[in-house]
Formats: structure tokens, C-alpha cells, sequence
């Protein structure tokens, strides 16, 4: 994956509008948490130890003012995009283009299995959703809200339940 540059970011997920109008940016928690991780994203990738003591102290402001804990060996593709910041906790995981996801999301890893979940293109994640274990989810997946993913999920489908079941599926 490639490694984006504060510029790029700011010219793929902030808006035109947001750009022409700077003060926005501030205003908006969403943009502003997003600013600040992929700035310390950046400086984790470094080989230098005083930037990933920076990127790390800037994480753990990130947790506490957003309430939010991604992991900075994440590999988040651009379009990540939080509906509600509360309560979501990703690991080091790789996710694709397009991420849209609620509050109260976990994407972590159980000690059996020891891996984090592969997540594709195009997906969406209902409130309070888990995805746990190794398991790798395709492009333009839906996982309803509520649900635990503990399989790879097929495709162009739509997940929901305890463990989560396949509804619906389109060709």
C-alpha cells in the first residue's frame, strides 16, 4: 500500500468546499480526527524513533479527544470515513477503498487465531459490528448492525446476526 503524504490527504478526503474554506475543517470532528491520524500515520511510517514517539503522543490525543483507537500499523486505504466518532477500535488491519463505518466498531483479532482481518473495497459497517479473528471480507460488503463476523464474507453480499449469516447477495 502506498504511503499518502499530509497533501495528498487533503486533497482526496477533504472536499473542495472544505479546502476554500479552512475554519470548516476545525469545526468539523470527523475531518479534524482524520487530519490528525493520518498526519501521525505518517510519522509512524518513519524510520526516525523521536517521530514515532511524536506519532505515538499524538495517538494517544486522538484517543482521548475522539475516543477513538486505530492502530498506527493499520493500513487504511483513503475514503475512510467514521460516520460517529465513539467507540471504535481497529488493529493493525488492512482495509480497502471506501471504509464507511458507525460508532462502537472493533476490528481485532482472537489469541487462537492470532490474525487481524483483510477488508476489501466499498465497505459499510453498522453500529456496534465486530469483525474478529483472521477472516478476509470482499469488496462492497455490508455488515448490519450489531453483528459478529467470525467467517470470510463472499462479495457483493450483505451480513447481520450473531454470528453473522449471509441475507442477501447480488450477482
Amino acid at each position: 500500500m502506498k504511503l499518502y503524504c499530509l497533501k495528498e490527504y487533503i486533497k482526496g478526503e477533504i472536499s473542495s468546499s472544505y479546502r476554500k474554506i479552512p475554519s470548516k475543517i476545525r469545526k468539523d470532528p470527523i475531518k479534524n480526527f482524520l487530519l490528525y491520524y493520518r498526519f501521525a500515520y505518517i510519522l509512524h511510517r518513519k524510520k526516525s524513533k523521536f517521530l514515532k514517539k511524536i506519532a505515538r503522543k499524538i495517538k494517544v490525543k486522538i484517543f482521548y479527544k475522539f475516543s477513538v483507537d486505530i492502530n498506527l500499523d493499520a493500513e487504511i486505504d483513503m475514503g475512510f470515513s467514521p460516520s460517529h466518532l465513539s467507540g471504535i477500535v481497529i488493529g493493525p488491519c488492512k482495509i480497502g477503498k471506501n471504509f464507511n463505518l458507525r460508532q462502537q466498531v472493533t476490528l481485532g483479532r482472537v489469541r487462537k487465531n492470532g490474525g487481524y482481518p483483510e477488508l476489501g473495497n466499498n465497505i459499510y459497517m453498522g453500529a456496534g459490528s465486530k469483525i474478529i479473528g483472521h477472516v478476509k471480507i470482499g469488496n462492497n460488503v455490508k455488515i448490519g448492525a450489531m453483528s459478529l463476523v467470525l467467517k470470510d464474507c463472499d462479495e457483493n453480499s450483505t451480513y447481520v446476526g450473531i454470528p453473522a449469516k449471509k441475507i442477501t447477495s447480488k450477482k
